[in-house]
């Protein structure tokens, strides 16, 4: 008689990876973002009440201005007190400008915020005071504001996680490892000091030139002190990138640190599998449900991580392992002891002749970037059911 396997099964959907996903072209950023006109007019009225110069965002002496800084003059903080300065990047929030101060001759990050969203981004600022420096956290300099825009003086570092993974795609379990780790550690900072980070995703994740990963973008930073269990007081809450939110997080509403939990572990599922994350849609409830992507599957990958992983990413946030669980996972552990004997992975190793021939591979900004579109049919026939299931409390992310 044939002996049963007790292995468990787990529902596996196709999904599509980044690398198939078509290319986008570098961003252009001589070209100025169009403001709606009502906007425009909004905005000058609050610049003609505004205070003349810049003002530091924060207690002193925690928060103080260069002494460079004259009043006296016409010419902005930023280009009195910075030089070289250089866009980085763009995005709804702002821009991001690489700068050297004339302080200190040293190389910094500027992070120059959209007047529409200043008072979200002084609160970052305030945010980021609330807790010490660490190795695995963007450490935080000065923070100002002038013309109606929050300025965010930060560490600069090399890249984001995000491009690592747009010219490396799925990266081997040993390499990850080292990724995950420093993540982790950062991780470990902010949950020690009863802080929740709530935006946990590639773009979030700031690489050093020599390969050390930190946590950067405070924005969404929760005090668990503010929180009864696990809910504020008033309409206090966001949600952070809906590729990454946990589902308590978007339909209780309810916010520990299980979240992060949660949101590092898609990004490990991510990391080792390229897997393309859905915004919203029937894949985005799949995930959620114990679902998971073939291309994950299909990679060898060592039972330990895989069982971690789905123990991170489960539905119910209360049986979720702690920071401190993942860090003592043997891999963990083992990656942690090979740094210490000095035999640790540089991450960034080959980057100076990677990245410009990814670069090669770009489209032209100008060219049309055609559509995929997913998931599949499948999919959306396993969603389904889920869905319709009598236990089923879900909403999808109200998220284009």
């Amino acid at each position: 008689m044939a002996r049963k396997s007790t292995r468990k099964k787990y529902k596996v959907i196709d999904m599509i990876t980044k690398k198939k996903l078509p290319q986008k072209p570098l961003p252009r950023f001589n070209v100025a973002e169009e403001i709606p006109i009502k906007v425009r007019r909004s905005l000058s009225r609050r610049r003609s009440n505004a205070p003349i110069g810049a003002i530091p965002i924060g207690p002193s002496p925690l928060v103080m201005l260069s002494p460079l800084y004259r009043r006296d003059i016409d010419t902005k903080y930023i280009d009195q007190i910075f030089m070289s300065k250089i866009e980085i990047g763009r995005g709804s929030f702002g821009n991001v400008y690489q700068v050297m101060s004339r302080d200190d001759s040293r190389q910094y990050a500027v992070k120059v915020t959209n007047d529409k969203r200043s008072v979200v981004h002084r609160g970052e600022v305030l945010r980021m005071l609330k807790f010490p420096t660490h190795k695995h956290c963007i450490q935080f300099f000065n923070g100002w504001e002038e013309d109606c825009r929050v300025h965010i003086q930060m560490e600069l570092c090399k890249i984001n996680f995000e491009t690592y993974l747009d010219v490396y795609h799925a990266l081997p379990e040993h390499l990850a490892w080292e990724i995950f780790v420093d993540i982790a550690l950062g991780l470990q900072h902010l949950h020690n000091n009863q802080l929740i980070h709530l935006d946990i995703k590639p773009s979030n994740i700031m690489i050093t030139e020599s390969g050390v990963c930190k946590l950067g973008d405070f924005g969404l930073l929760v005090d668990t002190r503010d929180l009864i269990d696990g809910k504020f007081l008033n309409d206090d809450g966001s949600e952070g990138d809906s590729k990454y939110v946990a589902l308590e997080v978007l339909c209780e509403e309810t916010y520990t640190m299980a979240a992060d939990i949660f949101s590092f572990g898609l990004l490990m599922m991510e990391t080792l599998s390229d897997v393309a994350l859905p915004k919203s849609g029937p894949t985005w409830e799949l995930l959620r449900n114990g679902v998971e992507p073939h291309c994950y599957r299909r990679r060898r990958l060592s039972l330990s991580l895989r069982s971690l992983i789905r123990k991170m990413i489960q539905k119910s946030y209360e049986k979720r392992p702690k920071i401190d669980e993942v860090l003592k996972n043997y891999l963990a552990v083992r990656t942690m002891k090979r740094r210490n004997d000095g035999k640790g992975l540089n991450i960034m190793s080959a980057w100076n002749e990677d990245y410009p021939a990814y670069i090669a591979t770009l489209p032209h900004p100008d060219e049309a970037v055609p559509v995929i579109e997913y998931p599949s049919p499948v999919a959306q026939m396993l969603a389904a059911e889920i869905i319709n299931s009598p236990n089923s409390q879900i909403r999808w992310p109200d998220v284009q």
